[in-house]
């Protein structure tokens, strides 16, 4: 209370000021016994009593055991048993001309034990303000050293407040306490956690998180979420599934088709059906991450999903759909080669070459999210537990932590950036280059020719990247509502069913393909 009044009253009058945090090393054994009994009678101890305490002090040894070894003793001539009720009592008596000295210098010293604080006021206005600054913190450092206790400089901090507090450089720290600290946005001062604009924030959340500690240790975590997807739609749990099968059926179909004409047909072995393949596969994978326990929950009263189970979920989900993100960027990366390279292509993107690039986005896609599962796996829930989601995704499953996630959140939003926006950029800077070799082509059919190999990867690219910009890149990507309910079933669900669809109602090959497949299916049924 002190010292926030004293830093208070500093602002009222336009003045900013720094909080310095002196750490003292093993305070109480650097004591001198002969200082410390020279102020014992500057505060009239005298006769009996000093000689009580002389006695107290004195005919102490040191010596360190450590079986079968045994060090030398060594008589000791500072410091002050601690344990004892004496100790910080002398201590107190030993340091009291310091704060003296402070207050004949006009700074604010306060004291607990061997916990110094300073809060030292300085100004625009005043010029030689952190001049002073310096020397005072010069003098008590002198001051400290003269009577033998030792000033730790690594662990002393300082914080800064006021509208001036930019003035502070290293330049105006004591050489004596040399490192110079940096100036924090938080310190902790006697279990208190001050910050530069004095709102508590930090103490705020420590009391909370102590808080939920103690009822984590009252009360059983929770051992399962509750998915409550589409809220304003419970009442039409039996319509919503007869309407998601079907579309779980197609995607499933659908990718299935296409990713076994594209191993089993001849003509499709080229790298862009050899990527489109894994794409099928990706995206029959994707959705059966979160169709089929979507589908149970509908026709379920019970919609409870283990938190182990939840955090996989999540972890398979993060995982596919970065590795989607890596694949189509491989994928515009093989169209820009055939199109802007032609005569290098078939030469440069052999088997070897395509079989590297998948395995890059798989590895890539399931490393990606890691830290993010490892982080919200150590997280504690005491509830609530109602996940307002039809699957667990990152940031439904934070808000229901019982601890600080401001970790999980910055790493969670940071990998979401840089993977999203770094592989779309990619993809937009593929495309623009392989527009601008179209518009070279002089026949308007060659142009037409050429756009259509590359239409349908541009449709699925649009179709999974927008909603998932929409998710993850926006400054409040951590609210879940029922909008991003809805937002989420694009690309998790419409996405993957539509996918094969363009493919084949675009693509000459995969049309083929599949014709020759069903007459020869045909004609091994009719022998």
């Amino acid at each position: 209370m002190v010292v926030t009044e004293t830093i208070r009253a500093n602002l009222d009058v336009g003045d900013s000021a720094a909080l310095v945090l002196l750490d003292q090393s093993a305070a109480f054994d650097t004591v001198s016994h002969a200082i410390l009994l020279q102020r014992l009678q500057e505060i009239c101890i005298r006769d009996l009593a000093l000689e009580w305490l002389r006695s107290f002090l004195a005919e102490r040894s040191f010596q360190v055991h450590v079986p079968p070894f045994q060090s030398q003793e060594f008589a000791l001539c500072q410091g002050v048993p601690q344990g004892s009720v004496l100790s910080p009592l002398l201590f107190n008596i030993y340091v009291q001309p310091l704060a003296t000295l402070a207050r004949d210098r006009g700074l604010a010293l306060v004291s607990y034990s061997d916990d110094t604080q300073l809060v030292i006021a300085f100004s625009q206005k005043n010029a030689t303000s952190l001049l002073k600054f310096k020397e005072d913190l010069a003098v008590i450092a002198d001051w400290m050293a003269a009577n033998c206790l030792q000033l730790n400089a690594g662990k002393s901090e300082i914080l800064l407040f006021g509208k001036d507090r930019g003035m502070w450089s290293e330049s105006y720290w004591p050489d004596q306490l040399k490192p110079a600290p940096l100036p924090k946005e938080t310190v902790k001062n006697l279990g208190i956690w001050f910050d530069s604009e004095l709102t508590f924030d930090a103490q705020s959340k420590a009391v909370a998180g102590m808080c939920f500690g103690v009822l984590r240790g009252s009360w059983a975590q929770l051992t399962e979420f509750i998915l409550f997807g589409f809220p304003s739609l419970q009442g039409f749990q039996i319509l919503l599934f007869w309407i998601f099968l079907p579309i779980y059926l197609l995607t499933a179909t659908g990718n299935s088709i296409v990713f076994l004409l594209t191993i089993l047909d001849h003509k499709l072995q080229t790298p862009m059906y050899f990527f489109i393949s894994h794409l099928s596969f990706l995206d029959l994978s994707f959705s059966t991450v979160t169709l089929p326990k979507m589908l149970a929950n509908f026709l379920m009263n019970s919609k409870t999903i283990s938190i182990s189970g939840c955090i996989f979920q999540m972890y398979m989900f993060l995982s596919l759909g970065s590795a989607e993100c890596l694949l189509l960027t491989v994928m515009s990366f093989d169209r820009y080669y055939a199109i802007c390279q032609p005569l290098q292509y078939a030469i440069h993107m052999t088997k070897k070459l395509c079989i590297q690039l998948a395995l890059v986005s798989w590895i890539g896609g399931f490393l990606a999210p890691f830290v993010q599962a490892i982080l919200a796996s150590r997280l504690p829930f005491c509830g609530p537990n109602v996940i307002h989601h039809y699957y667990c995704d990152h940031p439904p499953l934070l808000h229901l932590a019982c601890a600080n996630t401001s970790l999980n959140v910055a790493i969670g939003s940071s990998i979401s950036f840089f993977l999203i926006i770094s592989s779309f950029s990619l993809i937009l800077f593929s495309y623009a280059k392989i527009i601008l070799s179209i518009i070279k082509i002089s026949s308007r059919g060659g142009r037409r020719k050429t756009f259509s190999t590359c239409a349908s990867h541009l449709i699925v690219v649009n179709l999974f990247y927008l909603p998932i910009i929409f998710m993850y890149i926006r400054p409040a990507a951590s609210v879940v509502s029922e909008v991003d309910s809805l937002v989420a079933v694009l690309y998790s669900v419409l996405t993957p069913m539509l996918n094969p669809m363009i493919y084949t109602l675009r693509n000459k090959d995969i049309k083929e393909a599949f014709r020759r497949k069903v007459n020869i299916i045909g004609i091994s049924s009719f022998k």
